[in-house]
């Protein structure tokens, strides 16, 4: 009988179809582990990240250290910044430093480093090995390198949101930030969570600041309605119930603002001219035709009337492709009285007990931009200059934020350097508020209110504008 025997071998067929899968499966397996976005190139990255990551943050920490040495060191208590600068690059070349202002480090994706203040370059180097090689060439050329992989809420301009990106939901605690705005970090006031929720910013109450894209910056003025409500109340000088809001000077519905946002933005520095020019008088500055900036510096925009203060208030921000329908406009006097709540409940003392801001006891020496008013409008200068308040023979007045003590939440100048034009009708007057540099007592506080004449222009009178967001 014939025995068939049992065969269990591989035919050619499934020999080749077993290799051919092998073959793809290998080829899987490479791409996987050293394809463009393979294990290997993943872990590289990972590695380039975390480096450029530990270099910006030890940078960042340099940076801090070599301001805190420079106030050390100078023994100053005012703010010269063009020296600062050129000691920070200094020390970052020679390696010599061993903490903050308004600086912050940046890096792009080849590495290239910069240390920013304000959005200008004030020094750049590399990472090198995980370690930053600092530059020693000129930069005074040097544009702001832009982030990368913007933070959501914190560097996106598209909309109205708050820090985590949500666009509803906004409180007194988490505070919207505009369109055409991004949050900006000080020493005392961060842009940081405290919660899981991310329903409290952990500086809401300290003057959280937002700047837009020329450098304009606003500071956030909580509004809780129990401690801090918005509303009149401050009666030094003229009674706040002889004196109402000029709706007309208004963009939006004030309480809607509130309602809605439980708070609002303010200008951090009185409003300043962008102009080159040293000149100052009635008929260069009673005008139409320029934009107010709201940053350090500047020259503060004074000689102006009520009418052209209101106006050019709100041109500041009226740019529909920049911010949306947001808009600013002239301070009103309910903001105005909020911030002398929101300041008397941080017990900053906004009365004839007032210890704080320019006119008060104000002795400075610098070497930054300022005027002196005598028997003529003498014109801007630039150099070393020495200020006591309520001289008899001159009155000195300076650029914006130039006085440490006098900013108090971020606000700068409030109380003093200029009295400020408020959108606030008395009769057929107008209001101004705040100090003036040139007062030696504290008969004109923060809180002050002075019924004055719209027509009126002066070497003292300025303004500064808030922000409406719709």
């Amino acid at each position: 009988m014939l025995q068939l025997r049992d065969t269990r071998g591989i035919t050619l067929i499934g020999l080749i179809v077993t290799i051919i899968v092998l073959l793809i499966l290998a080829g899987v397996t490479l791409s996987f582990v050293a394809g463009e976005n393979g294990i290997l190139k993943r872990a590289t990255t990972a590695v380039e990240v975390n480096e450029k990551t530990s270099a910006e943050e030890e940078a960042n920490l340099l940076v801090a250290n070599i301001v805190t040495q420079y106030y050390e060191e100078k023994y100053v208590n005012h703010k010269d910044l063009k020296e600062l600068d050129e000691y920070i690059k200094k020390e970052l070349i020679t390696e010599k430093a061993t903490a903050t202002g308004n600086y912050r480090v940046v890096s792009d994706e080849n590495k290239n480093v910069q240390v920013l203040r304000d959005e200008k370059v004030i020094a750049k180097g590399e990472i090198i090995d995980g370690k930053i090689e600092w530059s020693s060439e000129n930069i005074s050329d040097t544009k702001p390198i832009k982030p990368e992989n913007p933070t959501a809420g914190k560097e996106d301009t598209s909309k109205n949101r708050d820090l985590a990106g949500a666009t509803t939901n906004y409180s007194y605690k988490n505070p919207i930030i505009p369109q055409g705005f991004l949050a900006i970090d000080t020493t005392d006031a961060k842009w940081e969570y405290t919660d899981t929720n991310k329903t409290v910013v952990k500086g809401w109450n300290e003057g959280l600041v937002i700047q837009d894209e020329i450098g304009n910056q606003f500071v956030w003025v909580p509004v809780d309605g129990t401690n801090v409500k918005y509303e009149k109340w401050c009666t030094m000088g003229k009674l706040y119930s002889e004196c109402s809001d000029d709706i007309n000077a208004i963009p939006v519905t004030q309480t809607d603002q509130i309602n809605t946002y439980q708070g609002f933005y303010v200008a951090r520095y009185e409003a300043g001219l962008g102009t080159n020019t040293m000149s100052h008088s009635v008929s260069l500055n009673n005008v139409y035709t320029e934009i107010p900036v709201s940053k350090a510096g500047s020259k503060v925009w004074n000689f102006i009337d009520y009418e052209h203060s209101c106006a050019v208030a709100e041109k500041m921000v009226n740019n529909s492709e920049i911010y949306g329908n947001n808009k600013s406009g002239l301070i009103t006097g309910t903001q105005w009285d909020t911030i002398m709540k929101w300041y008397e409940n941080a017990s900053i003392k906004v009365d004839a007990t007032q210890d704080w801001g320019t006119y008060y006891n104000f002795v400075y020496n610098g070497n930054d931009i300022y005027f002196t008013f005598t028997n003529s409008y003498s014109a801007w200068k630039t150099g070393s200059f020495s200020h006591v308040a309520g001289s008899t023979s001159a009155y000195h007045y300076h650029a914006s934020g130039i006085n440490t003590n006098g900013i108090k939440k971020n606000i700068a100048d409030m109380g003093g350097n200029l009295h400020e034009w408020t959108s606030e009708v008395c009769s057929s007057n107008r209001i101004n508020r705040g100090g003036n540099a040139g007062v030696s007592s504290v008969n004109h506080a923060v809180s002050y209110r002075e019924s004055i004449a719209l027509t009126s222009t002066s070497y003292r009178l300025g303004f500064r504008c808030v922000l409406y967001v719709q």
